[in-house]
């Protein structure tokens, strides 16, 4: 299944709290006006929100490990507890579209930098803030159409979930990913590189955890200057 229907709110009270330190000064000077006006145009110009996802049967839970009815043999770390008591996966992979980046590295590869770097920074917080809307759309309709409840979400390579399980959740996905959207490089690096992946559980009974952010059981949380940005 497809999404695309996502838009973005982008104020400058919240590029000024991303960037912060130096830059957040600089662009608090009327002079550089301009760099502001400019990395909206450009974002508003070049995000293209996608996301693919689908719901999996839940044959068993093993340790840490999610087995579904498919076969598939999925996570680790925090995963299994997570979603212990759901009855389905939802694996989702979320992305903006190549156009940011690719306009960011230009910029910064040409007279623009501070721009560039901003620019980069937005995308990375657009992704973020695409993942968590897509999760809270999928809480409320779920809740209204079934009554069913939905684990916390993690992401591979966020807590103790390995990157290498992205492989896996494409797999799960490829029958429904648009052609030159998104991929996986050898190494499980999604491109475009504002792009990542997601799985929560969901089912009628009550879950291992549930209302948390991922933030909670990132191993970045406690050096993490943006969490204080996120929309769940």
């Amino acid at each position: 299944m497809i999404r695309r229907d996502f838009t973005f709110q982008l104020d400058e009270q919240m590029i000024f709290s991303y960037t912060g330190g130096s830059i957040e000064k600089r662009l608090r000077d009327p002079a550089n006006r301009s760099i502001l006006e400019h990395v909206h145009a450009y974002f508003q110009e070049l995000v293209d929100p996608l996301v693919v996802w689908n719901r999996f049967p839940i044959k068993a839970l093993i340790h840490d490990k999610v087995i579904l009815q498919s076969g598939h043999k999925i996570g680790n770390g925090p995963v299994g507890e997570v979603v212990t008591g759901a009855h389905e996966l939802v694996l989702a992979v979320c992305t903006v579209g190549p156009g940011l980046e690719q306009k960011s590295r230009t910029l910064m590869q040409g007279e623009e930098f501070l721009e560039g770097i901003i620019l980069d920074g937005v995308a990375s917080w657009a992704v973020d803030d695409l993942r968590c809307r897509f999760y809270a759309g999928m809480m409320d309709q779920l809740q209204e159409e079934s009554g069913y409840r939905c684990s916390t979400y993690l992401s591979p390579g966020e807590s103790e979930w390995s990157m290498n399980d992205q492989r896996i959740i494409f797999d799960l996905l490829e029958s429904e990913i648009p052609p030159d959207s998104v991929s996986l490089t050898e190494s499980n690096v999604m491109v475009p590189f504002k792009s990542l992946s997601m799985g929560f559980g969901i089912g009628p009974d009550p879950m291992g955890s549930e209302g948390e952010s991922n933030c909670d059981r990132c191993t970045m949380r406690d050096v993490c200057r943006y969490r204080v940005l996120r929309a769940v």
